[in-house]
């Protein structure tokens, strides 16, 4: 997509810029689960195989619509679906939510509030109300962006109209698993290890795993002070956020990703030359960052769907962290980084100064 930026300042321009940076989902991204899925449920048929492929998406996007009310997720969601990635076969980016936002939702009770919490999840500096409202309203600052080539996203009217949309997505995904080619493409299926598992695919409590292990809500304005206090690259985006979405997709505590990277490349330091190439994968994966070198999102499942299967039949009396040690890194005292690092972690969400580290 070709976007023009109306009479938008340098704050803004970065921001937007920054928010078409952050893919959120790509045919490729389902390609891999509609695999991944055939894989894990052979015998299940292929209208179950597109409803676990739908459930598995939307709670992909849902990840990046907090802040919104429930009943806007809803729709903002499908319609991303059906404009985006349907009818124009295009990715969705975190930019096409603010777009959608900032031109259907401007008559909606607390729209300004709701963007702005919206937005500030991803900003560094984080806008004031006044700032935005500026913006919003003055002609002379109008930062709403529009299309190159005008696009039309129209808001169902009734509930029909969504289920319409709803029922779409149905017939298309099915028709996805009704075929192997896709635009031309063939994918042979990849291994295992390298689709991600998506929350549908992942037990709501694993029996195996420890309540601490668990996804949990924490202070996220507290793990970034203590990142930006070991100048981590991490405290940014999209790094932050998408280690954040990817703990939730898969029920697992963010804290525990955070400490393997923490273990795994110190946190990776702005300082370090190669910081950009190393956040790609802070978690060494398939070897490490030098050897795999993909993106943040796609690491993170894979640290994710790593350390549960590992934690599968762990005995009773083994810490948690020393049985993911026996074969996530060869180092017999890795487990012991990472628990303490984790600790660590937890003191500072619930009560961060930057004099105690």
């Amino acid at each position: 997509m070709n976007y023009n930026i109306l009479g938008c300042d340098d704050t803004m321009r970065d921001f937007i810029q920054e928010l078409k940076s952050i893919k959120i989902l790509s045919y490729n991204d389902i390609h891999r689960l509609r695999t991944y899925i055939q894989s894990k449920y052979p015998h299940s048929n292929t209208k179950q195989h597109a409803d676990i492929l739908i459930d598995s998406i939307r709670k992909i996007i849902d990840g990046y619509l907090k802040a919104i009310p429930r009943d806007e997720q809803l729709e903002i969601r499908e319609l991303l679906l059906k404009d985006t990635l349907v009818l124009k076969n295009e990715n969705i980016l975190l930019y096409d939510i603010f777009h959608v936002m900032t031109t259907q939702y401007q008559e909606k009770e607390n729209y300004l509030s709701v963007l702005l919490e919206w937005m500030n999840q991803y900003l560094d500096n984080p806008m004031h109300p006044d700032d935005l409202r500026m913006h919003l309203h003055s002609p002379m600052n109008n930062f709403i962006p529009i299309l190159d080539t005008p696009r039309e996203i129209q808001l169902p009217s009734k509930q029909n109209s969504l289920k319409v949309i709803l029922s779409g997505m149905t017939v298309l995904l099915v028709l996805l698993f009704s075929i192997n080619h896709l635009h031309g493409k063939h994918t042979s299926a990849p291994m295992e290890s390298e689709i991600p598992m998506e929350t549908s695919m992942v037990e709501n409590s694993p029996p195996h795993l420890p309540e601490y292990f668990l996804y949990k809500e924490i202070d996220t304005h507290r793990l970034r002070g203590y990142l930006k206090s070991r100048n981590s690259l991490l405290e940014e985006e999209p790094y932050f956020s998408s280690i954040i979405n990817v703990a939730r997709e898969f029920d697992l505590n963010p804290l525990i990703l955070f400490a393997v990277a923490g273990q795994e490349q110190g946190f990776v330091s702005k300082s370090n030359a190669l910081a950009h190439e190393i956040v790609n994968n802070p978690f060494n994966v398939f070897v490490s960052w030098k050897d795999y070198n993909t993106d943040i999102m796609d690491s993170s499942r894979i640290a994710a769907r790593t350390i549960l299967n590992l934690s599968k039949d762990r005995p009773q009396d083994i810490d948690p962290f020393q049985w993911i040690n026996r074969k996530y890194a060869e180092d017999e005292h890795w487990w012991k980084g990472v628990k303490s690092i984790f600790h660590r972690l937890e003191r500072a969400v619930q009560d961060f100064s930057s004099e105690e580290i």
